[in-house]
């Protein structure tokens, strides 16, 4: 289990500038849950992909504080060169056991198969933002879920736009 930074483009968090090397937090408090360099590991590491889908390996920490499973902070961070997001995902054997780890690694995959982009759908209706051209099955477990996901489809087919229509009407 290696431990890793996620970061935005830009590799900007919380106002601080990172990259390859030492970053420092000049207003450490290990008491303050806000103050601090977060990172995580990368067995943890899909659940943080809404912070950005840039990912660097954490090479050292400084006084390093457990915040939660997964999940730590540290006064100092010195980062590696940054990876991609595939290699995180390159120790499942299939498509499919990466999304059942997380159903968000589907975003990660560079050519999720039908029954990975279904079960992560179906795990998270979510998901289907991440997919770029999911087929009719995919989109409607996702709109089953909610006819809110018709949004997130990138060329709905035009009965997943009437399925989603009469969703919401009902809803009304």
């Amino acid at each position: 289990m290696s431990r890793v930074k996620i970061l935005c483009s830009g590799e900007v968090h919380h106002g601080l500038q990172y990259g390859s090397g030492r970053t420092v937090c000049e207003n450490y408090d290990k008491d303050d849950p806000r103050s601090g360099l977060f990172f995580t590991d990368t067995d943890h590491v899909f659940e943080w992909l809404h912070c950005g889908h840039h990912v660097r390996p954490v090479i050292d920490a400084e006084d390093v504080v457990q915040v939660a499973p997964g999940n730590w902070k540290a006064s100092a961070l010195t980062l590696g060169p940054q990876k991609s997001l595939a290699s995180l995902v390159a120790r499942f054997d299939t498509d499919e056991a990466a999304v059942a780890f997380h159903p968000h690694t589907i975003r990660c995959l560079s050519y999720p198969s039908e029954r990975a982009q279904l079960a992560a759908v179906q795990a998270n209706w979510t998901t289907i933002r991440h997919i770029s051209a999911p087929p009719e099955l995919v989109q409607y477990a996702a709109i089953q879920q909610s006819w809110y996901a018709i949004v997130w489809i990138r060329n709905p087919t035009p009965l997943m736009q009437e399925i989603a229509r009469t969703l919401s009407s009902k809803e009304e």
